[in-house]
């Protein structure tokens, strides 16, 4: 399981109080080692670390980035949260040598330059040998507000 998220963008808090999470449509990208996270980063800002091979394609509308399915808002009274989930994702047959250090949640806009940065989330930074590389969110979500 991954950690809550490393980081919910200034944009990405905005759009998730302005849009409906169930509606809109929203994408995982991976991306290598050497992006560092900040909170006002735009997407084409981070996408230029989006990783690349066999089983990945980067870039806007490309095989690489997976929509995210069955996205859910669920109040949990006894602890007082609201979790916001979605499906967990696999990538298939990444290329040997492939090293995913986050995944990053955008909002689909059209293109990069018109889509929203919404959340970096840490995966496990280990270099694949050409087999699926599942992520699976927390049991809570991807994150508890």
């Amino acid at each position: 399981d991954l950690p809550m998220p490393s980081l919910l963008t200034t944009a990405g808090r905005a759009l998730l109080l302005t849009t409906s999470w169930g509606s809109g449509t929203y994408k995982a990208a991976l991306l290598g080692p050497d992006y560092t996270p900040d909170p006002t980063d735009s997407l084409p800002a981070a996408t230029a670390y989006e990783v690349s091979g066999a089983g990945y394609t980067p870039g806007y509308g490309n095989s690489g980035r997976k929509t995210l399915a069955s996205k859910t808002v669920t109040a949990v009274p006894a602890s007082d949260e609201v979790r916001v989930d979605a499906a967990d994702l696999t990538w298939t047959a990444l290329a040997a040598g492939t090293v995913a250090w986050v995944a990053i949640l955008l909002e689909s806009g059209g293109s990069d330059a018109t889509s929203t940065l919404v959340a970096v989330l840490s995966v496990p930074a280990t270099a694949t040998a050409g087999e699926d590389f599942p992520v699976t969110w927390p049991p809570t979500g991807l994150w508890t507000l």
